[in-house]
């Protein structure tokens, strides 16, 4: 996939609120994606009639306190989904802000034999920077299972189709939320990150031509990657 950003489709501002600045990437009429001042990490909240849909709530307090400031604004009776991208700790460590969230995930993001070390690199990661949170961070529980591909969860106005999408880490999904042509890839497809791959080299290759065929098969008109830059 070739990377671009037209002037005209990304609006980069900084956001001031209780004395703190939070970086909004892009913004239009359905979606907001923020980015953490850490590594071009990004958190995008879609607006539907019904729900409000999250991916990763990350990374540094305030970042995440902002992050809440903006959904509290902004939710009234909507139910708030969380999307989780992977289990790599920087992409669960707000978590535990959003307990009243429902949680999509991949079956091996819930069957993940390692939750209790994800947490332990969240503590590491606070003690390292003595940064403290106004939560507890947990592994997510989840409480929509993806187990297979072209699994849909239909909203009132939207449908997310689901992939799995190993190679980065063996627990990664790809979400299509249509009919806004948005393509949520997590750790994959960024303009600023190398392939980090952790599971396995095969799946990785795999995942890529999974991701070519979703562009053929869906009207994307928006990608948002896990790092860097919204297409």
């Amino acid at each position: 996939m070739k990377k671009a950003c037209s002037n005209s489709a990304v609006l980069t501002t900084f956001k001031k609120g209780k004395g703190r600045f939070l970086m909004i990437q892009f913004q239009n009429h359905t979606i907001t994606v923020f980015q953490s001042a850490l590594y071009m990490t990004t958190s995008a909240i879609i607006q539907t009639n019904e729900a409000i849909i999250m991916t990763d709530p990350n990374w540094l307090p305030s970042e995440i306190q902002e992050i809440q400031d903006f959904i509290n604004n902004i939710q009234g009776d909507k139910q708030l989904y969380i999307i989780y991208t992977h289990s790599d700790f920087d992409h669960i460590i707000g978590s535990g802000a959003f307990p009243e969230a429902k949680v999509i995930a991949s079956k091996r993001f819930d069957d993940n034999s390692n939750k209790a070390e994800s947490i332990q690199k969240v503590h590491q990661f606070d003690q390292k920077y003595y940064l403290h949170r106004s939560y507890s961070p947990v592994y997510p529980t989840v409480d929509i299972v993806v187990s297979e591909d072209g699994y849909t969860v239909e909203l009132d106005s939207i449908t997310m189709t689901f992939y799995q999408a190993p190679g980065h880490t063996d627990d990664g999904l790809f979400t299509v939320i249509e009919p806004y042509g948005l393509f949520l890839s997590g750790d994959y497809l960024s303009d600023v990150e190398f392939p980090f791959i952790f599971s396995s080299y095969k799946d990785y290759v795999n995942t890529m031509n999974k991701a070519e065929k979703i562009l053929h098969n869906h009207a994307i008109t928006t990608h948002i990657p896990g790092h860097g830059m919204t297409t």
